[in-house]
């Protein structure tokens, strides 16, 4: 029971922010491709570790070119399933810091605030008005119990600011002329899973189209498909503007496209925009392991010191997450 009442409370926001976690991937690692039609120009008899290098060149570029490591925008429009689109702003920075906020039209009441920093994770919305927190020591836990294929390390390949490793994958190319080649590894999710990663990559542009987790036996656990890439303001990075995540064992979908200008690798900002919020009106829950319950780390988790807000989260009353249409802050001055 607790367990049933725990995802109906929760799985919406964790959905909605580690993938809007605003996700899939916002950042293709390409230069120089616009918004129109263009002439093939990737060479798609490359090998493994020349296509990992093309899709890292963002993150990873080969010149002078500052790596990508963090973006912002305030120009976001996101809708999950049948609710209406919602306006927000998102920020990203790697290796684990995540904001994605969203306000109601003309009052400007805030409606969602989902973000995460080297610590942990929270998720706030109007109605439920607790503030959820998951520490990154505790996620393994916390996607056993709301079965959700949360994968830290994949959300940020997926958002961009994270390479991928030359050594893991292998080139699968497809028996027949599909117009795409694959990039395919395996890796163990904080659940002790294994899961197979797919990114399936145009092999007339080099762009990204998909990254994939699918189990051992091939089923599908998460989709991130991308697609209108343009170049950010700088004409230094080509990223995409529509970003369509879906999760079927949970028939969960998000859609999220840019609107706005994209700010990459902007100046250092605030603490405030990677610390939880602290609000009067809304009491912080711990989504925590049980007693006695060992730590399992991702590989990309860091020993984290744990500090108050050790409430469990198994509460009676939860509200799913609203989406109704909002209008969304600015993010906190530097």
């Amino acid at each position: 029971m607790e367990s049933a009442m725990l995802r109906r409370a929760v799985a919406p926001l964790l959905i909605a922010a580690l993938l809007a976690q605003c996700g899939c991937q916002f950042w293709s690692r390409f230069k120089g491709i616009g918004h129109s039609p263009a002439p093939c120009t990737f060479n798609a008899g490359a090998t493994s570790q020349e296509v990992v290098a093309h899709v890292n060149r963002n993150v990873a570029p080969p010149d002078a070119t500052p790596p990508l490591t963090a973006w912002r925008s305030t120009g976001v429009k996101m809708k999950v399933g049948g609710f209406p689109s919602v306006n927000g702003t998102i920020a990203v920075e790697a290796p684990h810091r995540l904001r994605i906020q969203a306000a109601m039209p003309v009052t400007q009441a805030d409606v969602a605030d989902i973000g995460a920093n080297d610590e942990e994770m929270w998720f706030w919305n109007s109605q439920d008005k607790r503030v959820i927190a998951v520490k990154h020591e505790d996620l393994p836990y916390a996607m056993s119990q709301m079965q959700l294929p949360l994968e830290p390390e994949w959300l940020m390949e997926v958002l961009g600011v994270a390479p991928l490793d030359p050594g893991e994958f292998e080139l699968v190319r497809p028996v027949t002329d599909a117009g795409h080649i694959d990039l395919v590894a395996e890796r163990t999710m904080p659940t002790g899973q294994v899961v197979r990663r797919i990114v399936r990559v145009d092999a007339c542009h080099g762009r990204i189209m998909e990254h994939r987790l699918e189990t051992s036996e091939g089923d599908l656990i998460a989709i991130a498909r991308l697609s209108d890439y343009r170049s950010d303001p700088s004409g230094q990075y080509t990223l995409p503007h529509t970003v369509d995540l879906y999760w079927p064992a949970s028939r969960m979908n998000l859609t999220m496209r840019i609107t706005g200008s994209i700010t990459a690798n902007p100046p250092a900002a605030s603490d405030a925009l990677w610390t939880m919020p602290n609000r009067p009106d809304s009491p912080r829950f711990r989504l925590g392991r049980p007693p006695g319950t060992p730590v399992r780390r991702s590989s990309m988790e860091q020993p984290v010191l744990r500090s108050g807000m050790e409430q469990p989260v198994l509460q009676q009353n939860a509200v799913p997450f609203d989406y109704g249409g909002s209008s969304a802050r600015p993010f906190p001055a530097n």
